[in-house]
C-alpha cells in the first residue's frame, strides 16, 4: 500500500505525531503476511520435529490455536487492504494488533515451557532456535509499534528463560541467562530502530509539507507571472496605442508647422513655428524612448548580427547629426573607418545615436567626436564630448532608468527623461556589447562599446554630404497620398503642395485612386501610412497600386512603430519607412532619396 497515498497534504492528515502514528500501523500491516506466514511455518516445524517426544494431541491443539490466531489476523489484514487505516483510528487498530501479537507471544511461550524435553539437550536447543528465529523475525515486523512489540516478545521469553532456570543445573542457568541477556539485547536494538523510524517518517512528511508549499509557492509565482505578463502586454499595448494615438496630431501638427515655414518670412513668426517644431521633435524624442523601453521590457526586440561595414553607420550618423551640431554652433567629427564590424547594425546605430544625442544635449562648447579603433580581436567604438564631465560617484548611475546628471534644459540644452543611457546599456547586454565610461570633470566624457570584428565587406562609397532639404525641387512631382487621419491628409496636401508637387490624397485607396483617375494621370511616389481604417495594411495597397501605376512606382510607408517582420517586409518590397512624427526636412530628404535614388547607397 503507498503511504503516500492518504497522506498527500499536511490539512488531510492531521498534526505530524498523528500522520507518523498512522503510518507506523501502516507498516506492520503491510507486514502482516510475512508474519502469518513464519509464524505457521515455524509452527508447522516444531511440531515436525517434537513428533515422538511430546504429545502429539498436546501439539495438535497448540497449533490449532496458532492457526486461529493468525486466521483472526488474516481477516485484519483483509479489512486492511480494503479500506486502509481509517483517520483518527490509529490507535484502535494498533490496540488489536497488539492482542494478536499477545496471543501469539503466549503461544510461543507455552510452546517453550510444554514441549521442554527434559532428557534431549537436542530437542531443547531446536525448540530455543525456532522461538528466537521467530524472535527475531518479530523484531523486524512489530519495531515500528512497541506495544505489539513488548506484547509479543516478553510472553515469549520469561516463560522460556523461567523454564530452563527451574532445571537448577549450570547449563539451563547459563541457557536462562543467554535468553534474558539475548532479550534485552533485542529491546535495545528495538528502541534503536523504533527511533529511526520514526525520525525518518518526522523527516518524510516534513519534506511532503515542504514540497506541498513549495507547489503552492509555485502555484502563487505562476499566478503572479501570469498577472505580470498580462500587465506587461496591457503596457505594451498601451503604448502602442499611445505611439499611434498621440503621434498622429503631432504628425499632422508638425506638417502644418513645416508647410508654414514655406508660407512665410516674418522673423516672429518663423521663431514660432521653430518652437512648435522643437516641442514636437521633443514630443517624438520621448515617444522613441518610451517605445524602446516598453519593447526592451517585453524582450520584443531581437538581433540580427551580420557582417557589415562600420562607415555605413557613421555615414548615417553623419548625415543626421551635422546639422544639429551646428545649429549648436559644436563640431561633430566623424572619423571615416575601414572597419567591418559583426552586430546588428540596426540596433547598433540606435546605441550610438543615443549616445551622441546625449553628448550633444550637455556639450555647450568645443565639439563631439566619434570614431573607432582596434580593441584586442574587436573594436572599441568611442564617443568623446567637451561636456561638463560627470564625476567619479555619479558615473554607475548614468546609465539608470530616469537618471539625468545636471539639467541640460538649464544649461540651454534639450532636456530629456533620462531613458537614452538606460536603453544604451540594455541594448548592449542584448548583443552582448560592453559599454563603459571614462570622464573627466570639466573636460568632458567618453562613452566605449566593444563589438567584435567583421569580415570585411565591399564598401562603395564614401562619406555623404548632408544636403539641404530645401535644395531639393520636387516641382512637377506627382504624389499619391493615403491617410485616414483628416488632419494627417490636410497637413500632407499643404506641405507637398509648398514644395510645388501635386498632390492627389485620399482617406482609402478608393478615394485616391478616384481623384487620380479624374486627372489621367500616374503618381510618381505613393505615401501610405501602414495601419489604415478597418485594419487595412499599407503593404496590401502599395502592392495593388503598383499592379495599377508600375512595379517601380517608389513608395513610402509612414508609421508610428517598425517591427522586425515589417522592416523584412520592406526590404522585400523596397518601400521606406517615415516614423511619425515625421519632419518636413526628413520627409523632404527621403523623396528626393526615393525619385533619384543613388544605387551606391541602397544599404542606408
Amino acid at each position: 500500500m503507498d503511504l503516500s497515498a492518504g497522506h498527500s497534504g499536511a490539512a488531510a492528515s492531521g498534526t505530524l505525531e498523528a500522520r507518523v502514528a498512522r503510518s507506523r500501523i501502516d507498516m506492520i500491516y503491510r507486514q502482516l503476511p510475512v508474519s502469518i506466514s513464519g509464524t505457521l511455518i515455524g509452527s508447522a516445524l516444531l511440531v515436525v520435529v517434537l513428533t515422538g517426544r511430546v504429545d502429539l494431541r498436546l501439539m495438535l491443539a497448540w497449533f490449532a490455536l496458532m492457526l486461529a490466531n493468525q486466521g483472526w489476523r488474516l481477516s485484519l489484514y483483509l479489512r486492511f487492504r480494503r479500506n486502509g487505516v481509517p483517520e483518527g483510528r490509529s490507535r484502535d487498530w494498533g490496540r488489536t494488533w497488539a492482542i494478536g501479537a499477545g496471543i501469539s507471544g503466549l503461544l510461543w511461550g507455552a510452546a517453550g515451557v510444554a514441549f521442554f524435553v527434559p532428557a534431549s539437550p537436542a530437542h531443547q536447543t531446536m525448540v530455543l532456535v525456532l522461538i528466537f528465529a521467530v524472535i527475531g523475525t518479530g523484531v523486524a515486523l512489530l519495531a515500528p509499534h512497541p506495544p505489539s512489540f513488548y506484547a509479543f516478545l516478553l510472553p515469549t521469553v520469561i516463560p522460556l528463560a523461567a523454564r530452563n532456570a527451574w532445571e537448577g543445573d549450570a547449563p539451563h542457568l547459563a541457557v536462562a541467562f543467554i535468553v534474558t541477556v539475548m532479550a534485552l539485547s533485542i529491546i535495545g536494538v528495538q528502541r534503536r530502530n523504533m527511533a529511526m523510524i520514526v525520525e525518518s517518517l518526522r523527516n518524510r512528511y516534513r519534506n511532503l509539507d515542504l514540497v506541498e508549499r513549495l507547489r503552492e509557492r509555485n502555484r502563487e509565482l505562476d499566478q503572479a507571472r501570469g498577472a505580470a505578463e498580462q500587465a506587461n502586454q496591457a503596457k505594451n499595448r498601451f503604448f502602442a496605442a499611445a505611439s499611434h494615438d498621440l503621434r498622429q496630431p503631432l504628425h499632422a501638427l508638425g506638417l502644418f508647422a513645416g508647410a508654414l515655414t514655406e508660407k512665410t518670412q516674418e522673423p516672429a513668426a518663423l521663431q514660432l513655428v521653430h518652437s512648435i517644431n522643437a516641442s514636437v521633435e521633443a514630443l517624438e524624442s520621448l515617444f522613441d524612448a518610451l517605445m524602446d523601453m516598453s519593447r526592451l521590457e517585453a524582450g520584443a526586440i531581437r538581433p540580427n548580427a551580420v557582417h557589415f561595414p562600420l562607415q555605413r553607420v557613421f555615414n548615417k550618423l553623419a548625415l543626421d547629426f551635422e546639422p544639429e551640431a551646428a545649429e549648436q554652433g559644436l563640431r561633430l567629427v566623424v572619423r571615416p573607418t575601414a572597419a567591418h564590424a559583426f552586430s546588428d547594425p540596426l540596433l547598433l546605430e540606435r546605441i550610438l545615436r543615443n549616445l551622441l544625442t546625449n553628448a550633444l544635449r550637455y556639450t555647450r562648447h568645443g565639439g563631439v567626436l566619434v570614431g573607432a579603433r582596434p580593441l584586442g580581436d574587436g573594436l572599441s567604438i568611442e564617443v568623446w564630448d567637451t561636456g561638463p564631465g560627470i564625476s567619479e560617484d555619479q558615473r554607475s548611475r548614468v546609465f539608470e532608468e530616469f537618471v539625468q546628471l545636471g539639467s541640460p534644459a538649464r544649461e540651454g540644452g534639450k532636456k530629456g527623461m533620462g531613458l537614452g543611457l538606460a536603453i544604451v546599456a540594455r541594448l548592449c547586454r542584448l548583443l552582448g556589447h560592453g559599454v563603459t565610461l571614462a570622464s573627466r570633470p570639466g573636460r568632458g566624457s567618453v562613452f566605449r562599446v566593444a563589438v567584435p570584428r567583421g569580415r570585411e565587406q565591399p564598401l562603395a562609397q564614401g562619406p555623404p554630404q548632408a544636403a539641404a532639404p530645401a535644395q531639393h525641387s520636387l516641382e512637377g512631382v506627382r504624389v499619391l497620398v493615403i491617410d485616414d487621419d483628416p488632419a494627417v491628409l490636410a497637413g500632407m496636401r499643404v506641405l507637398l503642395e509648398g514644395w510645388g508637387a501635386r498632390v492627389f490624397a485620399g482617406q482609402d485607396e478608393a478615394q485616391a485612386l478616384r481623384e487620380i483617375a479624374a486627372s489621367g494621370l500616374a503618381p510618381d511616389l505613393l505615401v501610405t501610412d501602414l495601419h489604415l481604417a478597418d485594419g487595412v495594411s499599407g503593404f496590401d495597397v502599395t502592392r495593388r497600386l503598383r499592379e495599377r501605376f508600375g512595379e517601380r512606382t517608389p513608395g513610402i510607408l509612414v508609421t508610428g512603430s517598425v517591427s522586425a517582420e515589417h522592416s523584412d517586409a520592406a526590404r522585400a518590397q523596397g518601400l521606406h519607412f517615415l516614423l511619425k512624427p515625421v519632419t518636413p526636412a526628413k520627409l523632404r530628404t527621403l523623396i528626393h532619396f526615393k525619385l533619384h535614388p543613388d544605387p551606391t547607397a541602397a544599404a542606408r
